[in-house]
């Protein structure tokens, strides 16, 4: 009964999740830090990614910075709005790093793929990045954009409400129909900042640019009380004029705010009468429409430097677990527990053994299992290139360990664990999962003579084998050279075969370790069932699932199999 209990918090999460992206970090910061501006690339599901960087004047390694995320809007460049947005200077004059993220195709998330992860993945691997190798404040990153990159900011604000301290959007929007997509899940500052004279994201709303090909959106006061209210701010409207420094631009500032107490969020718009879809600046050509009132980057700052992510007495954050920097999670529990002890269900993050982040749990699926009552545990671990197999797996194990041995502390119940993940963050699931207890009883150190044994594990998107030789019966292609195994497994093809590297390739495949009594596990895969027509197309492919079925079938474990395009499978 403990085991299902777990399992079905995991299910009840698995039935709404979107997929999850594998991603890759393109580059060593180490190596580009030699200049205050440079431009990196990034690996995400298989696609080539930019962004450039701007080192605040005087920047010191041993300190920690806020981080401010800049993205372009539709048909622009990371690199050209870090010229023409002023977010440079306010960085060299305030302290702070500035990031600008190309889209991809020169564009971000459209009305026809909402629900696609790539660019909130593209954004997860380039917070995890600066946090890690250049250094940032972690409590002081903020996110913001002009025109679709505003949109994307509002759209990765609800994503990802728990990881921003607070974000703006100048001249962006949000679809009326979709408006759930937009509005943040937890406790958020929000800047709008719109001109009543937009020709192209009417200030009223309605179709953008007058085409009826797109959805409608929603009104930027329709938008700013949707936010507001989403956040938690009291109804009570204040409104204020910002100086008219230009009483020649035609446009005049009035400012609307709604707060949630003296240390809530608070949710602005400056409302632009006259003004267009244009980024505020004192120093812009006279335009029509072009506020000249006050500068949007300095603005945005001000804004920002009043807000540092919201504590919570629920959440703990940077937990220490090991000794390795990495050995690090987050602790979300729940703000009233059901029951004296609580269920716990770890989130493992994916990115090929190579990348991702504990942060990347999403903000919606913590809520969601807080709310049954279910502690969430975000957890890192040793990336390949730092310690190879076993370590990845290793470092879960002892998270699962610390906790059980701080159970009575944080109120969890040691016998309700279980794991979740996407791609490599799936296979250590199911490792886990499906292992022998690890726990040593007569070890000296206290939190490893814990259980590693977990009641039930969630797989998104996962390899049930970790053998490359299985992986090209199953697809075709020479995986040796996938640098997840390079860095993992250390294993040239030449050396493969021999018995040393086939007990490894078994060792690290969760399908190895089934025994008849293993817990329940689910398997959702996010692609249909077709022949691969790349490599990329197999790192994700559902004949894993249809590959472990079998084992899970003869041995009596119980599974659910759900593939894309096919009626979902229940076996137990």
């Amino acid at each position: 009964m403990a085991r299902k209990l777990a399992l079905l918090a995991i299910l009840s999460l698995l039935s709404f999740l979107f997929p999850l992206s594998s991603s890759a970090e393109g580059s060593r910061f180490e190596k580009l830090l030699g200049g205050r501006d440079f431009t990196l690339p990034f690996e995400v599901d298989g696609v080539r990614r930019t962004c450039t960087f701007h080192l605040p004047k005087g920047f010191d390694r041993s300190k920690r910075y806020p981080l401010v995320l800049v993205f372009h809007g539709r048909g622009g460049t990371g690199a050209n709005f870090a010229r023409r947005s002023g977010f440079r200077e306010i960085s060299d004059a305030e302290g702070f790093i500035a990031a600008f993220p190309d889209g991809l195709g020169r564009r971000w998330v459209t009305p026809s793929d909402l629900e696609d992860a790539a660019d909130i993945a593209f954004v997860d691997e380039i917070v995890a990045a600066v946090l890690k190798r250049i250094g940032a404040d972690d409590d002081r990153i903020y996110a913001c954009g002009f025109s679709a990159g505003g949109n994307f900011t509002l759209r990765l604000a609800a994503a990802r409400a728990d990881r921003f301290a607070a974000v703006a959007s100048v001249s962006g929007f949000a679809y009326d129909s979709r408006r759930e997509l937009f509005l943040p899940g937890a406790p958020l500052s929000v800047m709008l900042v719109h001109g009543t004279a937009d020709e192209v994201v009417p200030y009223s709303g309605g179709r953008l640019g007058g085409r009826r090909a797109l959805p409608g959106i929603l009104g930027a006061e329709g938008l700013f009380d949707a936010i507001a209210n989403a956040v938690g701010c009291a109804e009570k409207t204040e409104k204020a004029a910002l100086p008219d420094a230009d009483p020649d631009d035609g446009v005049k500032v009035e400012v609307l705010s709604r707060r949630a107490g003296d240390s809530g969020p608070e949710v602005v718009l400056y409302r632009l009468a006259g003004g267009g879809h244009r980024w505020p600046s004192k120093t812009a050509e006279k335009a029509k429409g072009q506020c000249r009132d006050f500068d949007a980057a300095s603005e945005i700052w001000r804004f920002f430097s009043r807000h540092r992510r919201p504590s919570s007495p629920n959440v703990r954050r940077n937990v220490s677990y090991g000794p390795h920097a990495r050995n690090v999670l987050d602790l979300y529990l729940p703000p009233s527990p059901r029951a004296k002890k609580v269920p716990c269900a770890l989130y493992v993050h994916g990115g090929a053994f190579l990348s991702g982040d504990k942060s990347s749990v999403r903000p919606d699926w913590v809520k969601h299992l807080n709310g049954k009552g279910v502690a969430v545990a975000s957890v890192n671990y040793r990336y390949s290139t730092q310690a190879p197999y076993p370590a990845p797996m290793m470092d879960v194990a002892r998270a699962v360990q610390y906790l059980r041995a701080h159970a009575d502390e944080y109120g969890l119940d040691p016998g309700r664990f279980a794991a979740w993940g996407g791609s490599a963050g799936a296979v250590i699931s199911m490792w886990l999962a499906f292992h022998d207890d690890l726990a040593d009883p007569r070890s000296p150190d206290p939190v490893a003579r814990f259980s590693t044994r977990l009641a039930a594990a969630g797989s998104m998107n996962g390899q049930t084998t970790m053998d490359p030789w299985k992986w090209e019966d199953l697809y075709g292609y020479d995986f040796f050279k996938h640098p997840s195994f390079i860095a993992l497994f250390r294993t040239p093809r030449s050396a493969g075969k021999t018995p040393q590297a086939l007990r490894l390739f078994a060792d690290a495949s969760p399908v190895e370790h089934l025994d008849a009594g293993d817990p329940p596990v689910y398997l959702l895969y996010t692609q249909p069932d077709r022949p691969p027509r790349s490599m990329r197309e197999c790192i994700h492919h559902p004949r894993f699932g249809k590959f472990i079925a079998p084992k899970l079938d003869e041995l009596g474990v119980e599974y659910w199999l759900v593939v894309k395009g096919e009626r979902p499978v229940h076996d137990g």
